[in-house]
């Protein structure tokens, strides 16, 4: 009962250096881990992270992850949920 993922035969990937990406629940296991291969993987990438949870709300081992992450050396910029109609955790890159 496992799931098998197999790399791409031509190492052809849908994200490049310089892009721009959105990643929605991308602090939870799935999506942090993706955000951290992403970001190990490619340059100059900007991640648009969008969740449900306000930024005051976030358990401690969500910014255990956050930390993570900013020790790869990623900045964050947490914006106004007001301001976009949703919930956005933040702009990292």
């Amino acid at each position: 009962n496992k799931i098998v993922l197999k790399m791409n035969v031509d190492n052809t990937y849908f994200i490049h250096d310089n892009d721009t990406i959105v990643v929605t629940g991308g602090l939870g296991g799935v999506g942090f881990s993706f955000v951290q291969y992403v970001l190990k993987t490619f340059h100059n990438l900007k991640i648009i992270l969008v969740g449900r949870t306000a930024e005051n709300q976030l358990s401690p081992e969500i910014h255990m992850r956050l930390n993570e992450l900013l020790a790869l050396g990623l900045v964050l910029d947490i914006e106004d949920s007001s301001k976009v109609g949703c919930s956005p955790l933040g702009v990292l890159g």
